[in-house]
């Protein structure tokens, strides 16, 4: 094993500049060809690639590979390979041994937010389809065609690729959901299977704001919202809603995301949906908190554990019990605030998700703060931090980073209530 370990290392290769100049060109020109003006992000460099995002990375920063995979990105790109754009590692950077791109499956875990129904997801993907093909019409003949697929394959393949970024998603593994849904909407644009198209795009957009690229998901986001005034689909229309109410309040925008969440629930009552509504009764209650009307949020969070008494959902009990703790901060009863969230950390820790760990540390950390311990603060939050960094939440990070910087909680600051309550 270890003599197998030697070998593959040296044979390890990397491409040469002008190899990464051609690479890179072809990657930005097969980019702008589909159409998308958004970023060109590392999941998206990946799924162009067919590769996952650490080898791509790799790929990219001209560190080892095997030589096999260098010619596999090429001929994603339908570029030409040549023996002359690889070069032997210099010593030490040599192909790891265990490259660390793709991590154990973690254990079940619930979506960024809470767990929410599924037809909630699904219900984006019938509507406003034929506008989206119309509005997109010029780049589904740009895009490159998918080789040797069938009306029928292509289907598959695309719900298949949907199935696996929601299953990536649901785990809290942004990255790879994204690179899925790229995938989906890739075959979906190509053989203008709109409704997968549209199911994709809210993947996608989903990705990128549990990832912190909020204003990338506001844009995905926003781009079918004008379309659910000429198609009847409530339930559908209601969900994205509330999901560009949330992203919008994690950008400062307080006053739209009010808009747009009173909206969806608007449209949530007449449709007997309770997790629906306790979720948008939620995010009404953290708006208020972010706004410092303490007293609205603890009636809106109220509002939603009503909601779900009949139905218990004990992610979402578990989040509502941590937002009322940071009221309960905002009070100035720092014991009992400490103590709830730690009971709420125990329960996400049971369940293994890295990201509501993640938050629950750092609404920990504010309380530590408030109350004058910065040992204990410090410590919630370099644990919150290296979560964040886990599931790739830039946002989240950046929160840390900030508090860690105070000596005391402000409690004014709205980014940092912001992160909190959202």
């Amino acid at each position: 094993m270890e003599r197998d370990q030697k070998l593959r290392r040296s044979r390890a290769v990397r491409l040469t500049d002008e190899a990464l100049g051609l690479l890179q060109r072809a990657m930005l020109e097969r980019w702008h060809l589909s159409g998308e003006t958004r970023r060109l992000s590392r999941a998206s460099r990946a799924a162009m690639l067919d590769l996952s995002v650490g080898t791509a990375e790799r790929i990219l920063r001209q560190e080892g590979n095997d030589r096999a995979v260098l010619v596999q990105a090429f001929q994603c790109l339908d570029l030409a390979w040549e023996d002359r754009y690889c070069e032997p590692c210099p010593q030490g950077q040599e192909e790891p041994s265990a490259p660390p791109d793709e991590p154990p499956a973690p254990v079940a875990r619930r979506s960024a937010r809470w767990p929410r129904p599924a037809m909630h997801f699904l219900a984006v993907c019938l509507v406003a389809c034929a506008c989206i093909a119309v509005l997109r019409s010029g780049t589904l003949v740009k895009s490159p065609p998918t080789p040797s697929l069938d009306a029928a394959k292509a289907q598959a393949l695309a719900e298949s690729s949907l199935s696996s970024g929601r299953t990536a998603y649901q785990r809290a593994d942004f990255d790879q959901a994204e690179i899925h849904a790229i995938r989906a909407i890739r075959v979906a644009r190509e053989w203008k299977m709109v409704h997968l198209m549209a199911d994709a795009l809210r993947l996608q957009g989903d990705a990128l704001v549990a990832q912190g690229s909020l204003e990338e998901g506001v844009a995905i986001y926003r781009e079918t919202l004008p379309l659910w005034a000429t198609f009847h689909f409530p339930h559908g229309h209601a969900s994205l809603l509330e999901a560009l109410g949330v992203a919008e309040a994690r950008r400062g925008r307080l006053n739209e995301a009010r808009t747009f969440l009173e909206e969806s629930l608007r449209r949530l009552k007449p449709l007997n949906d309770p997790g629906g509504i306790a979720g948008v009764s939620r995010s009404l209650g953290s708006v208020a908190a972010v706004s410092g009307d303490l007293q609205v949020a603890h009636q809106w969070y109220a509002s939603a554990l009503q909601a779900i008494k009949a139905r218990p959902d004990k992610g979402m009990q578990a989040d509502l019990r941590a937002l009322d703790a940071l009221l309960l901060r905002d009070e100035g009863k720092f014991a009992r605030a400490a103590s709830e969230l730690g009971e709420c950390l125990k329960f996400w820790e049971s369940i293994g998700h890295r990201r509501w760990q993640a938050t629950t540390r750092f609404q920990r950390a504010t309380v530590f703060l408030a109350s004058g311990d910065l040992a204990k603060a410090d410590a919630e939050t370099n644990q919150a931090k290296q979560l964040f960094a886990e599931v790739g939440d830039r946002a989240g990070m950046a929160q840390c980073s900030a508090l860690l910087a105070r000596k005391r909680l402000v409690l004014g600051d709205q980014a940092r209530r912001i992160e909190e309550f959202f």
